[in-house]
């Protein structure tokens, strides 16, 4: 073990996450730590393996562990012992902010990597591919990084005491946590400080991320999300201070918005999503703020400006004018004991001019719809049944990994097995092509089911004109 823990601080010292004048005092902590006695000194040893598999193999000295989640939360507090303090990684970000952003997040974002906090051996096992479409090419990925848990988990997991604190994943108070069965491991997250509009917002990076440099942007306080002015303003403010990041919010509604509601947050990074590709028309400009239609299964309203106040009056007259929208001929109900319609935003700077979209949703359920109107219709739910949030609302898509057993599966047998007949269409289509490569074809038509996915929530898909109508009737 001792080899193992000389490892350890060499391959810190090598990527800076610990001085050299610490090298004798760390090791005598790790050995502390991994209940191992101290006979001799720290020596230079070449770290000639994958971290997650240095502190593995730490972990698996250390004892047998019960479960691969008990293990994971020791592996992290092994690696959340050697780095620094929450203040001096916020102090070296910003000192390197002081010379360009895109130096901050990158030493941020190499940083959250190195401590095996980003996991990123893990998100290369996701299935990722594109597919045209009439809106532009669309992201597809089947996600395989996230562990299952195993049986034995779940079940002391059900018999798990209960804690109220921290309030949620998202709270800052998760920093430095050590964890348990039910909380993430979090000894070696860390989170740098930020100020929007004169608020406390902290930012972190995603462990599976979704797309490049996928991180979060959270709340000091333990609010819920809300759409407004203020949220508006917020995205547009840390544009200004990482103009090459995008960043968006999910809607503050169920169905239509992502999965954490209870604490406002925003998700960030440097990604050109489809919807930034696509086409769009000039449908009008008021005040200076160009207003586009856009060429996208979920109906979307492109502001256009390089004056920011503007675009945020403009942005703030949007959202009016859509939460009193109503059109019950078309099946736009904005309000019964809830509302029902908001937005999803999203922002980002192209050569010093600010675009924002502002993707228009609604989450109307009906006897025939009890999902929801505007989500992604039955006949799918065997591609995707979760819902459609700022990043799939962008043009990625996040599917099950139980897809790609299924997929393989279909693809080589020449009958459907009875527990995928929910993939029948799926494999009617197969049988009807006859390709060369079945499995490349599934996974294509896969990708043209996901874009029915999104056209499935488009607002006006009852009525198209209304789309232009609306945008062309906007402030007047």
């Amino acid at each position: 073990m001792k080899t193992n823990i000389n490892k350890l601080i060499t391959y810190a010292n090598e990527r800076d996450l610990l001085n050299k004048r610490d090298n004798a005092y760390m090791y005598n902590q790790l050995c502390y730590l991994l209940k191992k006695e101290v006979t001799e000194a720290y020596q230079v040893t070449p770290c000639d393996i994958h971290i997650d598999d240095l502190l593995d193999q730490l972990a698996s000295d250390y004892q047998q562990f019960e479960t691969q989640t008990e293990k994971e939360l020791f592996k992290s507090k092994i690696i959340g012992t050697v780095i620094e303090r929450p203040s001096n990684i916020e102090n070296r970000f910003y000192d390197f902010y002081n010379i360009d952003s895109k130096l901050a997040t990158g030493f941020f974002y190499k940083f959250s990597s190195d401590v095996n906090y980003v996991k990123e051996r893990e998100v290369a096992k996701n299935i990722e591919y594109k597919v045209d479409s009439e809106y532009g090419e669309i992201d597809i990925t089947i996600n395989l990084s996230k562990p299952e848990k195993s049986t034995k988990e779940i079940e002391m997991l059900k018999k798990a005491a209960s804690s109220n604190w921290p309030l949620c994943f998202l709270c800052k108070e998760q920093e430095g946590l050590y964890g348990s069965l039910k909380n993430p491991d979090r000894s070696n997250h860390r989170i740098i400080g930020l100020e929007l509009n004169n608020k406390e917002w902290f930012l972190q990076y995603s462990p599976f991320s979704y797309f490049n440099e996928h991180s979060i942007v959270l709340s000091n306080a333990h609010e819920d999300m809300k759409i407004d002015r203020n949220t508006f303003s917020n995205l547009i403010e840390f544009i200004k201070l990482f103009p090459h990041y995008m960043i968006g919010s999910n809607a503050d509604i169920p169905i239509v918005g992502g999965s954490m509601l209870t604490h406002d947050h925003y998700q960030t990074g440097n990604y050109e999503f489809g919807l930034f590709k696509t086409k769009s028309t000039l449908e009008k400009i008021v005040d200076g703020v160009e207003l586009h239609s856009v060429v996208w299964p979920l109906h979307t309203v492109k502001l256009v400006s390089n004056d920011t106040e503007k675009l945020l009056d403009m942005a703030d007259t949007v959202l009016s004018k859509w939460l009193s929208y109503e059109d019950r001929d078309n099946n736009i109900v904005n309000f019964t004991t809830v509302k029902h319609n908001t937005i999803t935003p999203i922002v980002r700077c192209v050569d010093g001019i600010f675009e924002m979209y502002l993707i228009l949703r609604n989450n109307l359920t009906t006897e025939d719809h009890p999902t929801g109107l505007y989500h992604v219709d039955k006949s799918r739910h065997h591609i995707k049944q979760e819902n459609i949030g700022l990043i799939e609302a962008m043009g990625l898509a996040v599917l099950p990994a139980r897809l790609k057993t299924e997929l393989e599966t279909i693809a080589s047998n020449d009958t459907l097995p009875a527990d995928l007949i929910h993939h029948h269409s799926l494999f009617e289509a197969l049988e009807v092509a006859k390709p060369a490569d079945r499995k490349q074809y599934l996974y294509e038509l896969v990708g043209s089911i996901f874009v029915e996915c999104l056209e499935d929530c488009g607002v006006f898909k009852y009525d198209e004109r209304k789309y232009i109508e609306f945008i062309r009737n906007i402030n007047e």
